[in-house]
């Protein structure tokens, strides 16, 4: 029995929304598979929960006139893997997502969580900063957009004010077309532990240059985070071993790794320096034939 004060179990986006406001302290909930845990070990014990599960509106993947995706928040890891919209157009996405715990953990755990947790060791959210993905934000009489990469506030901190939940999740056709991408965790259990360091290696090709390069970590630093400057340094590079030994080690300026009890902060480094060649090698295998033959 979870020791808890209350739950209400909102029905619409706008019920959602209007009860948020009416208990500005309430903790919102859909799979619980992360606050469930918490509340197990103390945490939020004896506070208001707001149930978002059962709103229609925040479930499904689609694609709209413009071949833009759309994955609502409240959709499941196991749904997003069995989508044939995914496996056709993002099917990099599907690396990030098999590797978020178990099965019965993925068939109730959503993407909106993963996202709003605000964990830096979350899987989901390297790859969607590697599709650009845009935060769609629903308040009472407000509606706004934001980068994924810039909704993290702080750590477990979303940049969403009294009344406002998650309601959408866009990768554009321009982010994705033509790009192929893959995920690969390090961590101590493989899927059903949190990453160590995770690296989402997103990238399109003019022949044998890269012609873009987008590499994302979780876990290697407070937040998911770009590594920004060795994209820069990086596109226009011809693709050769020397890239797939070399590329990691460009990323070291953009990372903020730690000690903590897991691991120490040298072997994090290492970790940083070896992933996006090996994530950026897979996810050319995948698509270019040519690519991988000239190698």
């Amino acid at each position: 029995m979870y020791d808890l004060n209350s739950i209400y179990i909102a029905k619409t986006i706008d019920d959602a929304i209007g009860a948020m406001i009416a208990a500005p302290d309430a903790t919102l909930i859909c799979g619980g598979t992360d606050i469930l845990v918490g509340l197990r070990d103390g945490v939020k014990v004896g506070g208001d929960f707001i149930s978002i599960k059962d709103i229609e509106e925040l479930k499904g993947i689609y694609i709209d006139k413009d071949k833009n995706i759309h994955i609502k928040p409240g959709t499941t890891f196991n749904e997003i893997l069995s989508s044939d919209i995914i496996k056709q157009h993002v099917p990099c996405l599907l690396s990030a997502v098999i590797d978020i715990g178990g099965s019965q953990i993925r068939n109730i755990g959503t993407i909106g969580g993963n996202i709003c947790n605000g964990f830096t060791t979350a899987d989901a959210p390297p790859m969607l900063l590697g599709l650009n993905a845009i935060a769609c934000i629903t308040g009472k009489g407000t509606y706004r957009q934001k980068p994924v990469e810039y909704f993290y506030v702080k750590p477990e901190v979303m940049d969403l004010q009294t009344g406002e939940l998650l309601t959408d999740i866009i990768i554009k056709h321009e982010d994705y077309s033509g790009y192929v991408g893959h995920y690969i965790k390090f961590s101590l259990r493989d899927a059903m532990d949190i990453a160590i360091i995770g690296c989402s290696v997103v990238c399109k090709t003019d022949g044998d240059v890269l012609q873009d390069i987008r590499i994302s970590f979780a876990a290697a630093g407070p937040l998911p985070m770009r590594a920004r400057s060795a994209e820069k340094q990086l596109i226009g590079v011809k693709i050769n071993v020397e890239l797939f030994e070399t590329m990691g080690k460009l990323c070291l300026p953009d990372v903020s790794v730690i000690t903590d009890k897991r691991v120490s902060k040298e072997f994090r480094e290492h970790l940083v320096e070896v992933l996006p060649g090996r994530a950026c090698k897979q996810a050319l295998s995948k698509s270019n034939d040519k690519v991988v033959d000239a190698r």
